[in-house]
């Protein structure tokens, strides 16, 4: 199949980003042959637009790109925002108050249009965790009350994980989308992510299907984890890089290099030619 039948839609962490948050250069010179050629790419990350340019730099994007893990869709190349979802804070803010009043340890970062804030205290934030979620500020949750929230990430420590997800799978029914993150910063970090009800990366690539610049187009998607199970359900050609999850490699046509080792380049190079 040639590039210009053919769009890609890439998760950044774990996928298109090497272990340490960077594009490789392999990546990057298949992209912009791979966009040269015809070819349709964009971005699917539970990220902030704001946020992912931190990362992404100048990579060049030609169409919509899902954000937020779907709540959102966002022009890179425009630097414009098609449209973005929120949170009931009405019914999501008590839930945060219990996990502050119980789970004292819990980072809870608040994803906002512009950035992220934390309604927990800076000083008590894991410092990595805090590094890579940026630009962000402590405000108190009680001052929040104006101000439109996309999603949340609530980080608790190992021994209250159980106790948290219980507590968020109760009122998860129509209140939120509900999934369990993870990072590797030097060691594995797990949190979990609140989403609008309907918010799912998927279910924004479902909408971005009548987009001008994809109809017709045969879309592959890429992803490793939990949060990319369904864009690779969407997706005409789901591929997992190696380092993937076992249930995302089980759901994928494709399984190919891993993050470190140019995984978006071999799908380019190897599988779209093979289609």
């Amino acid at each position: 199949m040639k590039a210009e039948q053919t769009a890609l839609f890439t998760d950044l962490d774990g996928t298109l980003f090497d272990s340490c948050g960077r594009v490789s250069k392999g990546n990057r010179d298949a992209i912009e042959a791979y966009m040269a050629s015809g070819g349709i790419f964009a971005i699917s990350t539970g990220r902030a637009p704001y946020n992912a340019l931190r990362f992404i730099g100048d990579l060049p994007t030609n169409a919509p790109s899902v954000v937020y893990n779907g709540a959102g869709v966002y022009n890179f190349a425009t630097g414009e925002q098609d449209f973005i979802l929120h949170l009931d804070k009405e019914r999501t803010f008590p839930l945060f108050r219990w996990v502050m009043d119980n789970i004292p340890a819990a980072d809870i970062q608040l994803y906002c249009d512009r950035e992220i804030l934390y309604c927990t205290p800076l000083e008590t934030a894991q410092p990595e965790f805090l590094d890579i979620h940026q630009p962000c500020r402590y405000v108190p949750l009680e001052d929040m009350a104006e101000i439109p929230v996309v999603k949340s990430l609530i980080l608790a420590p190992v021994g209250d994980m159980e106790c948290l997800g219980e507590k968020l799978e109760a009122n998860a029914p129509g209140l939120y989308n509900l999934k369990l993150g993870a990072v590797v910063l030097g060691e594995r970090v797990s949190y979990y992510e609140l989403m609008p009800p309907e918010a799912t990366k998927g279910w924004a690539l479902h909408g971005l299907r009548g987009h001008p610049a994809l109809k017709g187009r045969t879309i592959l998607a890429a992803g490793d984890f939990w949060n990319d199970y369904e864009l690779l359900q969407e997706a005409d050609v789901p591929v997992a890089p190696a380092n993937a999850i076992d249930e995302i490699k089980a759901l994928c046509r494709f399984v190919t290099a891993s993050n470190d080792e140019d995984a978006i380049a071999h799908i380019i190079g190897d599988i779209i030619p093979a289609l």
